[in-house]
């Protein structure tokens, strides 16, 4: 059951974000429609990057060494996707 529900949770995300980062780059598509879906495309991204983060600086009292590693692979992240948004938009 287990199995199922991520599959579906994977294929639904899959479809959104390849999707949005498809109709963000197209310029034949209105900006109208394009805007709002890298807008939210942004919103999704920045909410995992500011979990990560909340996660990392939660737990530094708990083990430091931990935190600093989860902190540093949110800002890791973080410049990945300025980098591939940066790109993919420049791209067309």
């Amino acid at each position: 059951m287990e199995f199922i529900l991520e599959f579906i949770i994977e294929c639904i995300l899959e479809i959104f974000v390849e999707g949005g980062m498809e109709v963000g780059s197209n310029k034949k598509i209105s900006k109208y429609i394009r805007y709002p879906i890298l807008f939210l495309l942004v919103i999704f991204f920045l909410g995992v990057i500011s979990l990560i983060l909340f996660i990392g600086i939660s737990i530094f009292k708990e083990s430091a060494l931990c935190s600093v590693i989860i902190i540093s692979v949110a800002f890791i992240i973080l410049i990945e996707v300025i980098v591939k948004f940066i790109k993919i938009y420049n791209k067309k």
